[in-house]
């Protein structure tokens, strides 16, 4: 019944690993039997569980109930233990003994119990259990089955200092995991260990400040001939033959999260795991995908070791992320080159900065979503391919292929790619039925009955993210299970309803979390796909603590993700699909308003460094059309295609230029400030004959304008560019 309950709370690791519980980390022998994996020895890390006040639970829930609570209990930790490839050395009555060959999968571990825990407890008021764990490294004595020593005496003795719901760990635990680790210790001072002459420094694992995981997702099912290709890769990446790996499907069919369970496991087997996304907003910031990536390295590695890596390229890198120069003040100004060798200039520089990271920690980068890249963003994708066999890096792009249309700048990278020979392509095909029934299984606890398995196969057709989505309306409606969280008796599939499309599951769910949060989600909808808390709180759409309230709602209702290891509060949707189902239910006239109040909100978050968020200000006041005033809009487009001009990333520039331009102002100096500066871009693309006539177009309204000085000093510019006069 526990073990259920903590399927039910949603817990990712458990859920997972009862999935894979059974083929992973065994054998089986001629008898049928599993044979457990041979214990380690050696230097290892022992981790002992307790249970607070076993007796007192027992006499308080009888002995039957105990038994079955201790049992459910020693399961949880068993899939967290199996998920991070501990080995069970022996139960212990109240608890187990479990040895690890990793010190930071055995913290990581300790932490994933106890929060599983927690959640349960959280969810059951009555009877909350609680565990102690206690963990120690150093060296032991294997003798066949079993571990001795004074390394795992002391483990025991550390569990037994801890209080309910604590992890502690020795000095030996601390030392071994580094000073950059990610996991905080608090000190709990020196404490006497029975059987020991010397007082033991102690610290506490802190875990609590995340609290349980409400919007923990649900497992990955199947597809294990693609993930094993993907290990493939990421094996010879670390051999020193890197790869890209494009992942192409349908929308909901799960390739962000084969991407990210790929993270995952490259994190796992010590690489330094990086992701972007494209955007699909219209005049996105250029090269996005990989200034994400950026912003993720100087939250995930130590200051001096990103500098190091960027060395040389400091200069170029910093143009797909200036706020580098901000954390660095020695890096230098890009020189000036010609359009044609800016670009190649930036890419190399990009190249090598990934080549210098890689050798330091061998990398595993995700592109997501590369069927809204910008041009740029592909170009450089394509260079960085071209050595990838050479280095420790792997690079994994998603994308939908559904929507691959002959305007879509991806088709040719894609043929480009394939036909150097320089990419490798999965497609991802929808779930089996035996695939859904299992997913029901894992999100529900128990085995799915026959016919509602193939009724949400029918319906759904093996689209992942479509089935998560019925079965969450179906169980929040309250059409699958009793009182005590079993299928109902009386469940008749005819009777279930189930909605026609995914938009329409989506739109009923999010129904359910009432007016307040589904204002506050439409506001963040408009924001885009990922958005920042005090933004949206900007935007008063909403009371600040209804916000808190709406925000903790979304979460509870998996339509939205809290993203860690940020200094300020970012959250996601869960999946596109719902933000595009919120966006639908918003009028015209309604999102344009927001978008004009999500542009003026940017300078009140953003203060002085507002001008490096140019391109999201123009996006939103592009969009907001009318409402917003055209010369503030034509304002920010520049600009924003002045910082994409910058940056070499020459068909963003231009795009940004004509939607200026478009905008048709009356101001005569403006419009020629736009021509010249599309000219310029133009001449960067190889495209002369446009650029001249832009040039001669701005010339002209400079003349008219009786600006000589203008007309001289751009008429030497573009001499400049061209090598000779232009007339």
């Amino acid at each position: 019944m526990l073990a259920e309950e903590v399927v039910r709370s949603g817990t990712v690791s458990f859920l997972d690993a009862l999935v894979r519980v059974a083929n992973t980390h065994s054998v089986t022998t001629a008898s049928g039997k599993p044979t457990p994996p041979e214990l380690p020895e050696g230097t290892v890390t022992v981790m002992f569980t307790d249970v607070v006040g076993s007796t007192e639970f027992t006499n308080r829930v009888g002995d039957d109930a105990a038994r079955e609570a201790m049992g459910a209990l020693d399961e949880i930790a068993r899939v967290h233990i199996e998920r991070h490839r501990g080995f069970e050395v022996k139960g212990m009555g109240d608890g187990l003994m479990v040895a690890f060959q990793s010190a930071r999968r055995a913290v990581a571990c300790a932490v994933d119990i106890q929060r599983a825990v927690a959640e349960l407890n959280d969810r059951e008021h009555n009877d909350a259990i609680e565990l102690k764990i206690g963990l120690n490294t150093g060296e032991v004595i294997r003798e066949e089955a079993d571990l001795f020593g004074a390394t795992v005496n002391a483990a025991q003795r550390i569990a037994g200092q801890a209080e309910g719901g604590e992890v502690l760990v020795s000095e030996g635990v601390k030392v071994v995991l580094g000073a950059g680790s990610s996991v905080e210790l608090s000190d709990r001072g020196a404490v006497d260990l029975k059987g020991f002459s010397e007082p033991w420094p102690l610290y506490e694992v802190t875990w609590r400040d995340e609290g349980p995981d409400a919007t923990a997702r649900t497992p990955y099912i199947g597809r294990a001939e693609e993930r094993a290709e993907l290990r493939s890769h990421l094996q010879r990446a670390l051999d020193g033959e890197g790869s890209l790996v494009m992942i192409g499907g349908e929308p909901g069919v799960g390739k962000t999260r084969l991407a990210e369970e790929l993270m995952a496991e490259a994190t796992e087997r010590g690489m330094l795991a990086l992701i972007g996304r494209c955007s699909e907003s219209v005049g996105a910031v250029p090269y996005l995908p990989y200034a994400e990536m950026l912003e993720m390295a100087v939250r995930t590695v130590t200051k001096e070791a990103l500098r190091n890596a960027l060395g040389d390229s400091a200069p170029e890198v910093a143009k797909l992320m200036p706020r580098l120069r901000h954390i660095y003040s020695d890096i230098d100004e890009a020189p000036e080159l010609a359009p044609d060798q800016e670009r190649r200039y930036l890419f190399n520089g990009m190249r090598e900065y990934l080549k210098r990271a890689s050798e330091a920690q061998p990398l595993a980068l995700v592109v997501d979503d590369l069927h809204w890249a910008d041009e740029s963003s592909l170009q450089l994708l394509e260079h960085l391919a071209q050595d990838l066999r050479e280095r420790q890096i792997v690079i994994v792009g998603t994308y939908r292929d559904v929507e691959l249309g002959v305007s879509r700048p991806l088709v040719r990278t894609l043929e480009e790619l394939l036909r150097q020979r320089i990419a490798n392509r999965i497609t991802l095909r929808r779930l089996s039925p035996a695939s859904v029934a299992a997913m029901l299984r894992v999100l529900s606890g128990q085995e799915a009955p026959a016919a509602l398995a193939a009724s949400v196969y029918n319906e759904t057709e093996g689209n992942p993210f479509f089935v998560e989505e019925v079965f969450r309306h179906l169980a929040e409606e309250g059409k699958l299970f009793d009182e005590r969280r079993r299928w109902r008796e009386d469940l008749d599939v005819d009777d279930l309803e189930v909605p026609e499309s995914v938009r329409l599951v989506v739109g009923r769910r999010i129904e359910r979390v009432g007016a307040d949060c589904q204002r506050a989600l439409g506001a963040a909808s408009v924001i885009g796909r990922r958005f920042r808390y005090d933004l949206l709180e900007a935007l008063e759409e909403v009371e600040s603590d209804i916000l808190l309230d709406s925000i903790d709602d979304a979460q509870r209702a998996h339509l939205i993700v809290a993203e860690k290891g940020l200094k300020e509060a970012w959250f996601s949707f869960s999946h596109e699909l719902i933000r595009q189902t919120l966006l639908a239910d918003l009028s015209l006239p309604r999102r344009q308003r927001m978008h004009l109040r999500i542009a003026e909100a940017f300078d009140k978050v953003y203060g002085s460094a507002v001008a490096d968020h140019a391109a999201d200000i123009a996006h939103h006041l592009y969009q907001a059309g009318a409402a917003a005033d055209a010369y503030k809009t034509c304002h920010y487009l520049q600009l924003a295609g002045d910082h994409a001009l910058n940056a070499a990333a020459f068909e963003d520039a231009l795009s940004q230029y004509e939607r200026a331009l478009s905008l048709q102002l009356s101001d005569d100096r403006v419009r020629a400030d736009l021509l010249y500066r599309r000219g310029s871009t133009q001449h960067s693309l190889g495209r002369w004959e446009e650029a001249g006539t832009d040039w001669r177009a701005a010339l002209a309204a400079y003349e008219e304008l009786g600006d000589d000085e203008s007309v001289s000093r751009i008429s030497g510019e573009i001499a400049l560019q061209l090598g000779r006069p232009l007339w």
